[in-house]
C-alpha cells in the first residue's frame, strides 16, 4: 500500500487512459480521494480525461461544496456531505461524503437524483439506448459490530428503493465494478499515489441522447407522497382506472423502424410518457400521505415484522389491561 502524500503532479494528463470517441464512448471514472483537496491537482486531471468522474470520502463540509464546482471550468457537480455542523463546535476532521462532476455538455441530458443520504449520490442520464442510472455508493466500513451491520443494511435498503423506484433501463452502480457488453476500457490508475485508493476509470458505449429531458427524481424528497393503496374501495379503484384511460388515449402510440438504435430510443420516450400519465393518475386520485423520510427504511418490512408487530402490540395492551406490573411474567402467565 502507498503512503505518499503531498506529492504535487503536474503529469496527469499522460498517466490516464485516452479519452474515448464521443460519438460512441462516455468515459466514466469513479475514485475514493478521501480529501478532496488534498487531491484536487489529480481530480482536475481526471476532468481533463473523462466526461463524468464520481468522488468518494471527499471530506468537504456542507459550506465547502461550493469548492466542487472549481476543479474544472467545463465541469459541473453535485454532491453531499456526511459532516454534522449542526452543533456550535465541530471536533475533528469532516469524514465521508460523495459528489459527481459531469460535462457541462452532458447538462441537458441528465438529472441529478435527489437523495438524503450521504453515501449515495447519483445521475439519470438520457442515451440513444435509454436511460442510465449511474450511482456512485460508499459503503460503510465494517468494525464487526452490529451497528456497522445495521448502517450497512440500511445503505442497501436505501440503494434497493432508488433503483426500484426509478424508470432507467440500465444501472451502473460506482461502488465494485461489474462489467457487461455495455462497459469496456476497464482500467485501475495505478500511477496516482496521492490516495490510498486507485481510480478506476472505463467507458460506456452509448451516446448522449440530444433532446432535453426531464425526469423524475428517483430517490424520496421531503415532498415525496406515498400512495395508500390498501385504502382505497371499488369506486376510487374504477375513477382512477377511467381516469387513467383518459390520459393514455391521449399519447401517441410511435410506430417502429428497422433502425435498432432509432427503436430504443422511441420505446424510451414511449414509456415515459406512460409512465406519466400512471404517476399523474396516482397523484390525483389516490390517497396518500407524506414520506416519513426514516432513516432507517427495510423492502418488505411489513412481510418480515407484521406478525411480530402484532404480537408485541397484544403484549402491551395486555400490560395495560392488568396495570402495567413490573414483572412480564404475570402476562405470560395470565
Amino acid at each position: 500500500m502507498w503512503h505518499t502524500v503531498g506529492l504535487m503532479v503536474h503529469w496527469y494528463a499522460d498517466i490516464l487512459s485516452p479519452k474515448m470517441e464521443q460519438s460512441r464512448q462516455l468515459s466514466i471514472c469513479t475514485f475514493n480521494c478521501r480529501s478532496f483537496k488534498t487531491c484536487l491537482p489529480v481530480i482536475h486531471g481526471l476532468c481533463e480525461q473523462h466526461d463524468i468522474v464520481f468522488l468518494q470520502e471527499h471530506w468537504l463540509l456542507p459550506n465547502e461544496l461550493g469548492l466542487l464546482n472549481n476543479v474544472h471550468d467545463k465541469f459541473q457537480f453535485y454532491g453531499l456531505s456526511a459532516a454534522d455542523i449542526s452543533m456550535d463546535i465541530v471536533v475533528g476532521r469532516p469524514f465521508g461524503g460523495t459528489a459527481v462532476l459531469y460535462r457541462k455538455s452532458l447538462a441537458h441530458q441528465i438529472c441529478v437524483i435527489a437523495s438524503d443520504k450521504s453515501r449515495i449520490t447519483g445521475i439519470q442520464l438520457n442515451t440513444d439506448f435509454g436511460s442510465f442510472l449511474l450511482l456512485n455508493v460508499y459503503m460503510p466500513t465494517n468494525y464487526g459490530d452490529e451497528s456497522s451491520l445495521e448502517v450497512y443494511r440500511d445503505c442497501l435498503a436505501k440503494l434497493h428503493a432508488v433503483i426500484t423506484d426509478s424508470d432507467s433501463l440500465h444501472t451502473i452502480i460506482l461502488c465494485s465494478c461489474t462489467a457487461d457488453t455495455m462497459i469496456g476500457n476497464i482500467n485501475v490508475i495505478n500511477e496516482v499515489v496521492i490516495s490510498d485508493h486507485k481510480p478506476v476509470s472505463f467507458s460506456v458505449t452509448c451516446t448522449p441522447s440530444a433532446a432535453d429531458i426531464h425526469i423524475p427524481r428517483a430517490c424520496h424528497t421531503s415532498n415525496f407522497r406515498v400512495p395508500l393503496w390498501n385504502t382505497c374501495d371499488h369506486s376510487i379503484i374504477a375513477y382512477y382506472a377511467v381516469y387513467l384511460d383518459k390520459l393514455l388515449q391521449q399519447l401517441h402510440v410511435p410506430s417502429m423502424t428497422t433502425d435498432s438504435d432509432k427503436s430504443s430510443s422511441v420505446i424510451e420516450h414511449f414509456f415515459r410518457d406512460v409512465f406519466a400519465c400512471i404517476s399523474k393518475a396516482t397523484a390525483d386520485c389516490i390517497p396518500s400521505r407524506q414520506d416519513s423520510g426514516r432513516d432507517f427504511n427495510v423492502p418488505g418490512w411489513n412481510t418480515y415484522a407484521s406478525e411480530k408487530h402484532n404480537a408485541a402490540r397484544w403484549v402491551y395492551v395486555s400490560w395495560l389491561d392488568v396495570g402495567k406490573p413490573r414483572f412480564l411474567g404475570i402476562i405470560l402467565i395470565l
